[in-house]
């Protein structure tokens, strides 16, 4: 199962619009490539105004941000045992396109916005705009739970894991 680096801090409000923010920032240009983007743009304006981040830097490498995401690859190629995480990212398993799964002693789902359109591949990793608690884990080795929320249903993953949503 492949595992992605996804922000820690989840996109919330009018920042969740990152494809609005696209379209109001380029007023409908076209842009094939990254190096483009960055030229036209920088890479501190765009952080600022998709992501709603605050660089410490005018270019992606010498980010603070770039220097968390990079230990935090570290780590977790040295083990691939669980999912590692530090103030900044966290490694998920990468369940499709659109989402991912965290396992600590919890089993969170996460809706991470797809890396399609060239303004998403401006940084090495994934964010995120939503995120649901699911259950417990129970002592579960991680690779059961990510296939079983690949075959049950919705109602037997939340009974299995004690996944109760209330208000």
């Amino acid at each position: 199962m492949e595992k992605i680096m996804v922000r820690k801090r989840v996109l919330k409000g009018q920042a969740r619009c990152v494809r609005s923010a696209w379209i109001d920032l380029s007023e409908g240009k076209g842009f094939r490539s990254t190096k483009r983007l960055l030229e036209e743009f920088g890479w501190k304006k765009l952080m600022e105004q998709l992501f709603h981040e605050e660089p410490d830097s005018d270019e992606l490498k010498s980010s603070t941000l770039y220097q968390a995401y990079i230990d935090i690859s570290a780590a977790a190629s040295e083990s691939r045992a669980g999912c590692r995480e530090n103030e900044d990212f966290v490694e998920m398993y990468k369940l499709s396109e659109e989402f991912a799964l965290w396992l600590t002693g919890n089993i969170y789902l996460y809706h991470i916005i797809p890396r399609k359109e060239v303004y998403t591949k401006i940084v090495p990793w994934h964010y995120a705009d939503g995120a649901m608690y699911l259950g417990d884990r129970w002592g579960e080795e991680d690779q059961q739970i990510v296939e079983n929320i690949q075959r049950l249903s919705v109602i037997r993953f939340l009974q299995r894991y004690k996944g109760y949503i209330g208000y």
